[in-house]
């Protein structure tokens, strides 16, 4: 439950409740971008700067593609994995009615008044409550932890690749893009 001082007004709550969640947003967002910077072997600063010239949506994508060319043994792993992206974007849809839309003070919560114009105008109104906050706070800590542990797989699956190269006698890894596919020489 978003944190209220005793005195608060229904528009501080409001506000605070909408700020929690872009705080709770931010952290996820944060462990994605840490994600990209790992994934593809960039320096902190360098990271920074990448990741914030990519929208949410490409950054799902490269990251879909690196589980995708990952040769998966652990199938309930990678379905789970995706299933989390999925989240992701269910997220990033939820901080998009909260950035992009009205939202007013409610006696159960927040009021978001929405516009819908995809060839046929909608104006739908969406009540969140405090409990309804509460479960996108957790789901989005929830999914912060997560993609810290995905990053963590991939880049045990990169180091793993780049050791047996080494072993090898190549100088560098087949695979391709993150060195996460196997050999895309051989065919």
């Amino acid at each position: 439950m978003p944190h209220y001082a005793p005195n608060m007004t229904r528009e501080q709550k409001a506000y605070l409740a909408v700020g929690q969640f872009l705080l709770h947003f931010a952290g996820m967002e944060t462990a994605l971008n840490n994600m990209l910077t790992r994934l593809l072997e960039m320096k902190n600063l360098e990271g920074l700067v990448v990741t914030s010239n990519i929208d949410m949506r490409g950054k799902i994508y490269i990251v879909q593609t690196a589980l995708n060319m990952r040769p998966i043994t652990e199938d309930d792993w990678l379905k789970e994995a995706r299933k989390d992206l999925k989240s992701v974007v269910t997220m990033t849809e939820k901080r998009n009615i909260l950035a992009h839309n009205i939202f007013l003070p409610h006696a159960d919560g927040v009021e978001f008044h929405l516009v819908r114009a995809k060839g046929k105008l909608d104006l739908p109104e969406e009540l969140w409550t405090d409990e309804i906050f509460d479960g996108h706070y957790a789901e989005m800590d929830r999914l912060t932890l997560r993609l810290k542990e995905i990053t963590d797989a991939l880049m045990q699956h990169r180091a793993s690749a780049v050791l047996a190269a080494l072993q090898s006698g190549s100088f560098l890894p087949k695979g391709g893009m993150f060195g996460l596919a196997g050999d895309l020489t051989a065919a």
